[in-house]
């Protein structure tokens, strides 16, 4: 079996062996959070594996989320960028979640704006 890929189980092993109920770290009653996210993945078509970690803090007010993460590739060992959002969920059609989602890659040049609604049902 490849290297990588025992890696890539081997996190995420230690992901769900450390996961808890909660989602992010809360401050308080202030609607500020800070959420910590694991990804790892193996491509079978190109054999690569990756382990993609995402820090970052959200505040949320009247059903908006205003969010900031920073993702980092664990196996190479290098920061990705920056990924700013907004996400809001009218409660008057809860399943719908609207996003406006942007970032900055490396070299500090602005990624693309990606305006999404994503459906729950």
């Amino acid at each position: 079996m490849n290297k990588d890929l025992l890696s890539a189980l081997a996190a995420v092993g230690l992901t769900f062996g450390i996961a808890t109920t909660a989602n992010a770290f809360e401050l308080g009653n202030t609607g500020i959070s800070m959420p910590q996210e694991v990804e790892a993945s193996y491509n079978v078509e190109t054999e690569k594996t990756s382990i993609m970690f995402q820090s970052g803090v959200s505040y949320n007010m009247w059903g908006i989320t205003a969010s900031a993460d920073a993702d980092f590739d664990v196996i190479e060992t290098e920061y990705k960028g920056l990924d700013f959002g907004i996400d809001y969920r009218h409660p008057a059609v809860p399943m719908a979640l609207f996003e406006i989602d942007t970032g900055l890659d490396t070299d500090q040049k602005m990624e693309d704006i990606v305006l999404s609604v994503t459906l729950n049902f």
